[in-house]
């Protein structure tokens, strides 16, 4: 099989033995029976490239398929069209008939990808750390109910299976050769799915440090963001980030080389992540005075005091904006007003403290509410259990 061409195939995104359980990504594309169609259209000025004929009108051939070859196989969608197609577009057959293709993944990617979670699966651990500092490796055989959590800032590749995520009105589904950035510390629920002993879900993450994106900033002349990105954010690893994110792995089993390389090998993988699809996300991570470190402020001050009343203007002064500049930011980073996250993190908080305490109405309390009928009712509805009975079922000895 020829890297980069199209193949026939029958499904969407799956694994394929013949290709060693790499992931790929499948695309339906429509093609004219002929795979060649003329057209007569309406000449735009300006649009350079194109045969100009007399009475303003040109010919254009157009094959859907050729946007594989564009592409380098790193994309199996048609180009778009910059001209207007007129009514009397004339083609030689109108036949369509679906064929699906498949983008073989370049050369090396399957190899490194295979060697990732060989060393993922080696070096798990249950709390998730590694010898390295500042990278987690983490390892799930149950899919489970979704749990909540804080994301903390991190970048979380995926070598193995895949996980669904909610923050707000928000939902982020992301799979194997996937990555993850949280550029805020927000609280979110999550599971993973479809995943078993004999295929876990294999993940490798990398705590995101503003000084470090800083400092990146500082030596090189990256653009500048502009308006506020979402805080979290999913896209596709490029064959280099997957590279650079194996190397790293290899680190694990040479403690002595890691100590000298790891440092020049996490700079690598933010550097791919600030100049790639959401470096905007990052690079507001290292930049003072951006709208993202703004809200990191009021967010940190809404962790600290969660049990107390307080009005958005307040907060907004905190992050050092107007009140309608706050409250617009904070929803597009967080997908939540602000009193919405100060809740999620009460219950979260409550849920914690319920694994050690029967005593709901005391927790309640603890963390802010006034009516323990109100925290009961707002309990079942986030984690589909009374607060009463998480309880006892967490006091229950593990047998």
């Amino acid at each position: 099989m020829k890297l980069g061409a199209a193949v026939p195939v029958l499904d969407e995104w799956r694994f394929l033995p013949a290709v060693t359980g790499q992931l790929l990504k499948v695309v339906d594309l429509s093609v004219d029976q002929t795979g060649l169609c003329e057209s007569r259209v309406d000449d735009q000025p300006g649009q350079g490239g194109s045969d100009q004929r007399q009475g303003g009108e040109q010919t254009r051939p157009s094959h859907v398929l050729s946007s594989l070859a564009r592409s380098g196989g790193r994309h199996a969608r048609p180009l778009r069209k910059s001209w207007k197609w007129a009514a009397r577009s004339r083609c030689r057959t109108t036949v369509r008939r679906p064929r699906t293709c498949l983008i073989v993944p370049q050369p090396g990617t399957i190899g490194r990808v295979d060697e990732l979670r060989a060393l993922l699966t080696k070096h798990a651990r249950p709390d998730l750390t590694t010898s390295i500092e500042d990278v987690l490796v983490s390892k799930t055989t149950t899919s489970g109910p979704p749990a909540p959590s804080m994301t903390g800032t991190i970048l979380a590749f995926v070598a193995q299976g895949r996980k669904r995520i909610a923050l707000g009105d928000r939902v982020y589904d992301y799979r194997a050769g996937q990555y993850l950035v949280a550029s805020i510390d927000m609280p979110i629920t999550g599971n993973h799915v479809g995943i078993s002993p004999q295929e876990p879900a294999l993940g490798i993450g990398l705590v995101l440090r503003p000084e470090n994106v800083a400092e990146l900033l500082l030596r090189h002349d990256l653009p500048k963001t502009a308006g506020t990105p979402e805080g979290l954010a999913v896209s596709d690893a490029t064959p280099e980030l997957i590279d650079a994110v194996t190397r790293l792995a290899r680190l694990l089993d040479h403690p002595r080389d890691a100590r000298a390389l790891a440092p020049l090998i996490k700079q690598e993988i933010l550097w791919r992540v600030m100049t790639g699809e959401q470096g905007a996300v990052v690079r507001q991570l290292g930049t003072r005075d951006s709208s993202l470190s703004h809200i990191a402020k009021a967010v940190r001050w809404i962790r600290e005091n969660y049990a107390e009343s307080f009005k958005v203007g307040n907060v907004a002064r905190v992050a050092g904006m107007s009140e309608s500049a706050f409250y617009r930011n904070f929803h597009a980073v967080t997908a939540m007003s602000p009193i919405q996250f100060q809740k999620q993190i009460r219950l979260q908080e409550a849920r914690l403290l319920l694994a050690t305490t029967r005593n709901v109405t005391g927790v309640s309390h603890r963390v802010g509410y006034d009516s323990p009928s109100q925290f009961s009712r707002e309990y079942r509805r986030q984690f589909g259990a009374p607060p009463s009975r998480d309880a006892a079922l967490r006091l229950e000895p593990a047998l």
